[in-house]
């Protein structure tokens, strides 16, 4: 080993490095087929469809409060919480036939309400 320039030494072992690395397999990008393009495309909503869902649930939840109070608390726990017919059954200990008649009512009266929030 030279010992006399260290310096020279050094950086030809760090240079040769280098090449090797640019020259690796590993380092090399291939072309995507198109069918893993698909697979890189963004699914979330863009803005103006992110905008136009929460317009349309705070529309929902706004005829949902215009209801009257035995519609409305159905309506509004099945449609804008998420909650489940079976759910409110349990915590509230009332009939799931009950239920399900006061939210097909409801259905029935959003509906109309939302023909004329439209027409207007």
């Amino acid at each position: 080993m030279r010992t006399e320039n260290v310096k020279a030494w050094l950086t030809a072992i760090a240079a040769n490095k280098c090449r090797d690395f640019l020259k690796s397999p590993a380092r090399r990008v291939g072309e995507l087929a198109d069918d893993r393009f698909l697979t890189l495309r963004d699914s979330s909503p863009t803005p103006e469809e992110d905008a136009l869902g929460k317009s349309a649930d705070r529309n929902v939840y706004d005829l949902c409060q215009a209801l009257g109070e035995p519609y409305r608390t159905v309506a509004t726990q099945y449609f804008c919480d998420g909650v489940g017919l079976s759910e409110m059954a349990c915590a509230t200990g009332q009939n799931i036939k009950t239920l399900q008649t006061r939210l097909y009512r409801s259905k029935k009266l959003l509906r109309d309400m939302w023909k004329e929030k439209e027409e207007v």
